[in-house]
């Protein structure tokens, strides 16, 4: 089974992944929703920089799940 999910989150001055702003913005299944939602806990980011300075920003991610042939 192939599907999408597209997940919005902030990402901290630090890189980091806010984990309370995560939100599924669309999921083919409540499955795939899950597992992108327990990949993005762990992912860093290099931070945004405006003017000079590191700032959190809001990430709009998209996810494809394919089934291997």
């Amino acid at each position: 089974m192939n599907g999408t999910v597209r997940l919005a989150f902030v990402v901290d001055s630090t890189g980091a992944v806010d984990v309370a702003t995560i939100r599924v913005l669309q999921a083919s299944a409540p499955e795939f929703a899950a597992a992108a939602l327990r990949a993005v806990r762990g992912y860093r980011f290099a931070p945004e920089e405006l003017n000079c300075r590191r700032v959190p920003i809001v990430a709009d991610e998209p996810f494809a799940f394919v089934r291997p042939m």
